[in-house]
């Protein structure tokens, strides 16, 4: 920007060069503070709505308690006319503004409490409001999604005065978007007084472009001209044209009022002006000395680092945890599994040592009965009379001591086969042996593999919540709560201490303006600015075409999709003015009616922020747009179904890009797709 003044002061040295106006005497004209020629623009910027909550007490006694969750795209409220969609938009309003008045004088000493949580360029926060309309006031913010606070949580911000409030919440938004205050003159409402007055433009100023109320849908812009629209575009050169402009009018109102005075006033005041302007550049200068806003930025680095390496931890606890989990489990089946071939080897062993008993039973029998069948007994073992056989014969072999019928020669084979297939059963529970041990051994390894595996997956995640516990994200957030405070101070006192010093310059000025000829002096001044106004125009002009053609196209195309096919064309001019040719015929936008008005702004502001999410091209909207009763007065069926396929035409193509909420009470809307909330006809919203 500094380039570009230095070539308009050539080019205004060249012009005025008959008037012997001097290089020195042309920037002492012009001259703009070197933090006025910087514009600069957000990058991947959004604001988003998450929660709303709000309660109170009606004045009928009954007490109330509104909550919502919202979502990306088209949301939607739909009921009756007075049923309570107005005011939960004030309700909104109040708190991204800082506007206390914008709740309805009916229903402002209803509501008791409001919390609203949002996520700004990636970053949670939730603004809680206590008795917003009364003393008690009170505003605490933290970082942190609504429903992830901790009871000992370390506020954001917190301010017990409505004043306090709106100046944080003013400059939050003001440095998210890159935003600025832009002026204009007014008369001087005063009686007694003459002259013009300075006035400029604020948050709340800039939030008609998100807040479309039906009371404003008969102008593109709202009340504050084309400025909204300067600093919705992003145009570089429009903080110089705005200053210079404003010179140019106060110093047309003061030639046209000047009053002569003494030489003694004249030095007294001079040099009471130059005291000042001095004081108030020092003070100045220390304030930017002890600017943080470096140091700022780096610790907000350090605190994304630390919080992605934290949710990096986190995921991969999670993780670990889920594998320690799965493995346990794993490893319970496996130790089920080596218990149970423990128990069959058991049970091999028991039916090992029968069998084998079985065996030596079988072979001493087989043994015994053999040699007691050959032994004949001739002697009676009790008293050693000989024993006589003939008297018992009968033609049978028996024993010769108890009578009973005997083999004389025992089958050896019956007693073979049972020893044999005793042996066998032997073998074959041997083999079965071997193999469960075989078993055993390899499932107690992969239990013990397993088990390995267990520890070293239990001892990574102890490590890694160690590593999470020392990750100290609340001294971090000290830390830059800290600055952000201090910031806000300097940035406050700078603001204020700035006005000081633009008010007490412009009186040192137009002070010393009066002892030359005014009459003459002020006419080449008043010349001059003009010149460097126009200058500044034609090049701003120049240098946005891209944006101009990018806006251009862009309306184009979304108003053919939102149905109105006759805009042919769509012109923009260096002062911003806007004509549409619909059927080969300039338009302005007061041309079209009221449903068409409704479109033409969703067009502009739905490119805006196309543009917004460009390649640093332009655009600072914060892509949330509130649309309160569409077609309110409109009774035309036509104009709420093409409405309707506009609104699904967004949900279907921006969907992922812009929150658009929407208040109505027409029942047309009741089927579009959309996250919505609806009430029966008669009923209200809370």
């Amino acid at each position: 920007m500094t380039k570009a003044i230095e070539e308009c002061i050539k080019a205004l040295v060249d012009s005025f060069s008959e008037q012997n106006l001097t290089r020195e005497m042309i920037e002492d004209i012009i001259s703009i503070p070197e933090e006025d020629e910087i514009e600069s623009l957000p990058t991947g910027r959004r604001l988003y709505l998450v929660f709303l909550s709000f309660s109170g007490r009606k004045a009928d006694g009954t007490d109330f308690h509104f909550q919502h969750s919202f979502t990306s795209g088209i949301n939607l409220f739909l009921a009756d006319n007075f049923k309570g969609k107005s005011t939960i938009f004030a309700v909104i309003k109040t708190v991204l503004t800082g506007k206390f008045d914008s709740l309805d004088k009916s229903v402002r000493n209803w509501v008791s409490d409001i919390q609203l949580s949002i996520n700004l360029s990636g970053m949670p926060l939730t603004i809680a409001l206590h008795d917003p309309s009364g003393r008690k006031f009170s505003a605490v913010v933290f970082q942190s999604e609504y429903d992830k606070m901790k009871p000992d949580q370390i506020p954001f911000f917190s301010a017990t005065t409505k004043k306090d409030y709106s100046d944080w919440i003013q400059d939050l938004f003001f440095d998210e978007f890159c935003y600025y205050s832009l002026y204009w003159t007014s008369k001087i409402s005063a009686k007694n007084k003459v002259g013009l007055q300075t006035n400029k433009t604020s948050w709340p100023t800039y939030y008609k472009s998100v807040h479309l109320q039906s009371k404003d849908y008969s102008t593109l812009f709202g009340n504050q001209d084309n400025k909204i629209a300067e600093m919705l575009l992003g145009l570089d050169y429009t903080a110089v044209i705005n200053i210079l402009t404003i010179k140019m009018e106060l110093l047309q109102a003061k030639s046209a009022s000047a009053q002569p005075i003494t030489d003694t006033a004249y030095n007294e005041q001079m040099t009471s002006l130059s005291d000042e302007i001095r004081t108030l550049q020092g003070r100045l200068q220390r304030i930017r000395e002890e600017c943080e806003e470096q140091t700022l930025s780096e610790l907000r680095q350090k605190q994304a680092r630390i919080n992605a390496l934290h949710s990096q931890h986190v995921e991969t606890i999670q993780d670990l945890t889920n594998k320690i989990n799965s493995l346990e489990i794993e490893i319970e089946t496996q130790d089920s599994e080596t218990d149970l071939i423990k128990q069959k080897i058991n049970d091999n062993r028991a039916e090992k040592r029968s069998l084998t008993r079985r065996l030596n039973t079988l072979r001493v029998a087989k043994d015994g009965h053999h040699f007691f069948a050959g032994l004949t007994i001739t002697v009676c073992p009790s008293c050693n009379t000989a024993i006589d056989f003939s008297s018992h014969h009968d033609g049978k072999d028996s024993c010769p001591l108890c009578h009973h019928d005997i083999v004389a020669n025992p089958n050896l084979d019956e007693w073979n086969d049972k020893i044999a297939e005793t042996e066998m059963s032997i073998k074959c529970i041997d083999e079965a042996y071997s193999s469960l041990v075989e078993k055993l051994t390899s499932s107690e390894e992969k239990s013990t593999r397993l088990n390995n595996i267990l520890s070293g997956y239990i001892a990574e995640r102890e490590k890694l919540t160690d590593a999470c516990s020392s990750l100290d994200l609340s001294k971090i957030d000290k830390e830059i709560n800290e600055l952000i405070f201090r910031n806000s101070e300097n940035q406050q006192n700078k603001e204020s201490i700035s006005a000081q010093l633009a008010v007490a310059t412009y009186r040192y000025e137009q002070l010393q303006n009066t002892r030359v000829n005014n009459s003459d002096d002020d006419v080449i001044r008043i010349e001059v600015l003009k010149h460097a106004i126009r200058y500044f125009i034609n090049r701003r002009w120049r240098e946005s075409i891209v944006i101009f053609e990018f806006m251009r196209s862009g309306m184009i195309n979304l108003l053919h999709n939102l149905g109105m096919n006759t805009v042919s064309d769509i012109v923009f001019d260096d002062k911003l003015e806007i004509t549409y040719i619909k059927d080969n015929i300039d338009m302005k936008y007061d041309d079209f009616a009221e449903g068409e008005q409704l479109r033409l702004k969703i067009a502009f502001y739905l490119t805006v922020i196309q543009l917004t999410q460009s390649n640093n091209v332009g655009g600072r909207h914060s892509q949330l747009l509130i649309i309160d009763s569409p077609g309110k007065e409109e009774a035309d069926n036509g104009y709420v179904t093409a409405l309707k396929e506009a609104l699904e035409y967004i949900q279907v193509h921006y969907a992922d890009s812009v929150q658009i909420i929407v208040g109505t009470a027409e029942r047309g809307f009741e089927s579009l797709n959309c996250h919505k909330l609806i009430v029966e006809p008669g009923a209200f919203l809370f």
